[in-house]
């Protein structure tokens, strides 16, 4: 993944991303971060659980994703084909500017990964943002590929390797809704 896919999936995510400008950068990463997981073929959990799949909107994060905790950001999904819930809490230290990622599979103590990201590393210029653009002179985010590399390697992979898997009726068992066609 290059740097302006990435900002292309941002744009898909935020379309005016001006509010985000006069912070220190965490949730911009934040939101890079959930476009990886999207991109990935997650899905936005919605209000009763079930994900949200409109291809026009699948990138929108919650509505209460930004500024409900001081430096941290959750997000909600589901993945077809997993029986669970997954969630991403990305937490940054004031201090190191280290983002803090956790993500869970709900429900499953032993399927929990942790990657800690340097925040300079990946978001050069959040001031860039006031012109209510990500495509501005100055790249706002930067190695997309290091970053979708260690996020797939170190937290998507080993979440969904060890996800359950959704059950399904047991083979040669009619369901009801296919009785009905």
């Amino acid at each position: 993944m290059d740097d302006q896919f990435l900002i292309q999936l941002l744009e898909k995510a935020c379309p005016r991303p001006s509010y985000l400008s006069s912070t220190d950068g965490g949730p911009i990463l934040a939101l890079a971060l959930h476009c990886l997981m999207v991109n990935d073929g997650f899905v936005l959990a919605g209000e009763e659980g079930q994900g949200i799949a409109d291809l026009t909107t699948r990138f929108l994060p919650q509505k209460d994703w930004n500024g409900k905790l001081l430096d941290q950001w959750m997000f909600f999904y589901t993945k077809p084909g997993k029986a669970r819930k997954f969630t991403l809490h990305c937490s940054l230290q004031g201090r190191t500017k280290r983002m803090f990622i956790h993500a869970s599979e709900e429900n499953n103590l032993a399927n929990i990964r942790v990657l800690g990201l340097q925040l300079e590393n990946y978001v050069s210029h959040p001031n860039t943002l006031a012109s209510n653009s990500w495509s501005a002179q100055e790249p706002v985010v930067r190695n997309a590929a290091k970053m979708s590399e260690l996020m797939t390697e170190h937290v998507i992979q080993p979440l969904l390797h060890a996800a359950e898997e959704e059950q399904g009726p047991p083979p040669g068992v009619v369901s009801a809704a296919s009785r009905s066609e």
